[in-house]
């Protein structure tokens, strides 16, 4: 029932920019330039997303680009492995947004895994340099959690994603994000 979203999160943020260059877009005029703004925006770009899921070496392309006038950072991924009839074996649309009247960021994320139900909700608190989503079940049990940092030394990201059950937390994925050809 999760296997969408679990692969989905170890894939990472960012979104078909239709831009040539690697960096990422500033924040659209629309949007504000709050600091929960601002770490979206380092999500824009063309990454490369590489590390392990569920024991396996994984690369996938990902491609970030703030749209719907500026309120979403759309995240478009595709793994660079292939299924016997050489589709991708994953792909996902994840958008990622501020909610103001909760002070917290939303996700929605959209995986060829399963159709999703509906019935999984994803937050994020707002912590500077870091996404903390937390993918809760219909009971509001969490199921998931996966950590976006973002590193602006280096700009990149790492990920950190765990399985929850019954509070008990175990790795899923562990993830590195960096800019394409950079």
């Amino acid at each position: 029932m999760f296997r969408p979203i679990l692969l989905a999160m170890g894939l990472a943020l960012a979104a078909g920019c239709a831009h040539g260059d690697a960096r990422p877009r500033t924040v659209p005029a629309a949007a504000p330039t709050e600091a929960h703004q601002q770490l979206l925006n380092h999500l824009a770009g063309h990454w490369v997303l590489t590390g392990a899921i569920a024991g396996h070496d994984v690369v996938h392309d990902m491609d970030g680009a703030w749209v719907l006038q500026g309120n979403y950072v759309r995240l478009d991924e595709v793994s660079r492995e292939q299924d016997a009839s050489g589709k991708p074996q994953y792909e996902a649309t994840i958008y990622v947004g501020w909610l103001e009247a909760a002070h917290r960021y939303v996700c929605l994320w959209l995986d060829n895994t399963e159709v999703a139900s509906g019935d999984v909700t994803c937050t994020a608190a707002d912590t500077p340099d870091t996404l903390p989503f937390e993918f809760r079940d219909a009971h509001g049990a969490l199921q998931i959690a996966t950590t976006f940092t973002y590193h602006p030394a280096d700009d990149r990201w790492s990920v950190q994603i765990d399985n929850v059950d019954q509070g008990r937390r175990t790795s899923f994925a562990i993830l590195e994000m960096r800019r394409r050809g950079g």
